[in-house]
């Protein structure tokens, strides 16, 4: 019998190791089997950025859709035309005449207000039957019956337009106010 303590035999230990390590060895794949794989598989693999290109095309078709769509609004115009009532040379207006007014653009709903002498409010639209509003324009043919100045005044607002008291300061005071877009034209009538 052998101690306990006794030590296996030195040459056993190495026979052991070699045996371990001769283990599987029927197991290895062939010499240069690496270099076979991958010329193999690279005559058939995409590079990565081939599958990146159709999702970058798509995105940036995307982002060209976003910023085509999203094009801001035209801003606030107001435009005046005189159609003159008789045969008539020059720039001035004379009573009689009518004012083509045309309110386009904007971030919502336009609206007119055209005051005579800046006291009286003669005309708001909507609201007026003379009135024609689609989504490109607010317009109204006016006939400027007295002479003095005519202020018309173009606002646009998303949330709905202050009350009017029908004076030209204190309404367009409130329209700033407000924060609404307003533009203004004078014309003066002989």
């Amino acid at each position: 019998m052998t101690d306990s303590n006794e030590r296996p035999d030195e040459r056993s230990t190495l026979r052991i190791e070699a045996a371990l390590e001769r283990l599987g060895a029927e197991h290895e794949p062939p010499v240069g089997w690496e270099a076979r794989v991958m010329a193999a598989v690279g005559a058939t693999r995409r590079r990565w950025w081939m599958y990146a290109a159709p999702g970058v095309a798509l995105a940036a078709a995307a982002a060209v859709a976003v910023v085509v769509l999203r094009r801001p609004p035209p801003a606030l115009a107001l435009n005046v035309e005189v159609k003159h009532s008789a045969l008539y040379r020059g720039d001035e207006a004379s009573a009689g005449d009518v004012a083509h007014i045309v309110a386009s653009g904007g971030t919502g709903p336009r609206a007119i207000w055209v005051y005579h002498e800046e006291v009286q409010l003669v005309l708001r639209c909507p609201g007026d039957p003379r009135c024609r509003v689609s989504d490109a324009s607010t317009e109204v043919d006016l006939t400027l019956t007295s002479a003095g100045t005519y202020t018309m005044v173009a606002l646009t607002a998303v949330s709905g337009l202050p009350p009017l008291t029908g004076t030209y300061d204190a309404d367009t005071a409130a329209a700033k106010d407000a924060g609404l877009d307003v533009r203004q034209s004078r014309l003066t009538v002989q």
